[in-house]
Formats: structure tokens, sequence, C-alpha cells
């Protein structure tokens, strides 16, 4: 994949596009953008989500940086609090909070 990155650039770009894309349609667009509502939400503690819902983050938002489009350098930002909610009841003996 590295060889395709360096060679075709722009074609290694839109696989990663797609990709992201794909995975998009497969998490009902949970996937896409920056994670500001369900983060929110789950903060709040009015939502939660899904434990696939981190994964999908995760390679959504890895797959964005390694494509080496500008705006993907912000991505790995977005994916912490999922991570963080979908993994605190199997490390946490804290009772949860909620509002």
């Amino acid at each position: 994949m590295s060889r395709l990155r360096a060679r075709r650039p722009v074609l290694f770009g839109a696989l990663c596009g797609l990709l992201v894309a794909a995975i998009g349609l497969v998490a009902a667009g949970a996937a896409f953008g920056s994670g500001h509502a369900p983060t929110r939400g789950m903060v709040d503690g009015v939502a939660t989500m899904p434990m696939v819902y981190a994964f999908f983050k995760f390679v959504a938002t890895w797959l964005s940086a390694w494509s080496g489009v500008p705006a993907g350098i912000f991505a790995p930002l977005s994916p912490s609090a999922p991570r963080s909610e979908t993994t605190s009841p199997c490390c946490s003996t804290a009772p949860r909070h909620r509002h």
C-alpha cells in the first residue's frame, strides 16, 4: 500500500475516500464528520454509542489521516471520546454518573 501511495497519491487518496464512504454507509453515517454531536451526547450522559462506533470511527479517522489529504492531519483528535465511552465500563470501578 505504501508503494501505491508513493507512486499514485491521487488514486491512493481516492481509494481511502471510497473506503471512508463505505464505512460511513455501513455505520449509518455515524463515522462521518468530527463526531462532535455523538461525543457531546456521551459527555452529557444523554446518549450512548455501540462499541462498533469506536471501531468504525477509528478506522475512518486512520484512513483519512493516511490518505495524505491536508484535513486528515486533524482527524486523529476526534475518536478519543468514543473510545473512552465504550471502554470505560470495562476499566472503571467507579459508578457512572448520568445527569
